[in-house]
């Protein structure tokens, strides 16, 4: 033992710098880490879930708004929204498409959407808020098609789901009751297995069955059909094309035929 600073000598007589480590010495592999991130974060995480909330939150604020103008009762923006409503229930009560019980008429551009109307009056009744319900649901769907349609990243996929909420505007189209957020769905859901079949180079039997809704949903879905198909054919794949084609206009062909034998008698495909 060094008298002066208290050290330890080894028998060669060199100092021993080794201390007693402490008492409460801590092994790694005794740590333990709370693997439950930070709730803000895992929300962050979420843009889905952010843009549904902008979305209710957006349509629920429109919607006392408008019932503080109206008295508390609703009352749709469009009269586009009552005549869907009056065909709607003249089909479902006695099979006639019109405003009146008595007679066709060509009044509508959204035949698909009256026909789901029309199946919700047979099953409850004609009830005023079922196209309100319907315009919601079909925003809820357009923005999960949209979040499978962007990329992975987080903060890609929150600024587009926010764009398509703010901009378009969702909530406001919703509250319409009208067939425009069906065809945002539709539309989507169209592009991206178009999208599929020109990266794939095959077919996809998904974009012939929405080719159809979407055209009779709006019949300015025609457009978007054949811009799509144009596009496959300009990449050979001609069979796609054609196909899509026929089926896209086959629904538009049966609703002109529907009020009389004669192709296209008494049918406007794009009333005004």
């Amino acid at each position: 033992m060094d008298g002066v600073g208290g050290r330890a000598r080894s028998p060669e007589g060199h100092a021993d710098v080794r201390r007693t480590p402490p008492a409460q010495w801590v092994r790694a592999s005794d740590i333990v880490v709370d693997p439950t991130p930070n709730p803000a974060v895992r929300l962050a995480e979420q843009p889905l879930l952010l843009a549904l909330g902008l979305y209710f939150a957006a349509f629920t604020v429109s919607l006392l708004v408008s019932f503080r103008v109206t008295g508390g009762q609703l009352v749709y923006p469009l009269d586009d929204t009552y005549i869907a409503m009056a065909i709607a229930k003249h089909f479902a009560a006695g099979g006639v498409w019109g405003v009146t019980p008595y007679e066709f008429a060509s009044a509508a551009s959204n035949p698909f959407y009256v026909l789901l109307l029309a199946a919700g009056y047979a099953i409850a009744g004609p009830l005023v808020w079922l196209p309100l319900a319907l315009a919601i649901t079909f925003g809820v769907v357009s923005l999960h098609l949209a979040d499978q349609m962007l990329p992975r990243s987080s903060l890609v996929r929150l600024s587009g789901l926010f764009v398509l909420v703010i901009l378009t505007p969702l909530a406001a189209m919703a509250q319409t009751g009208m067939e425009h957020t069906l065809h945002i769905a539709l539309t989507l859901a169209f592009a991206w297995h178009l999208s599929i079949v020109i990266e794939k180079r095959k077919m996809d039997w998904w974009l012939v069955a929405i080719a159809p809704l979407l055209a009779i949903t709006r019949f300015e879905g025609l457009f978007f059909v054949a811009f799509g198909a144009l596009l496959m054919a300009l990449r050979r794949l001609v069979v796609p094309a054609l196909l899509v084609v026929v089926a896209a206009a086959l629904p538009v062909v049966a609703y002109c035929r529907y009020p009389k034998a004669a192709l296209f008698a008494s049918c406007d495909v794009f009333p005004r």
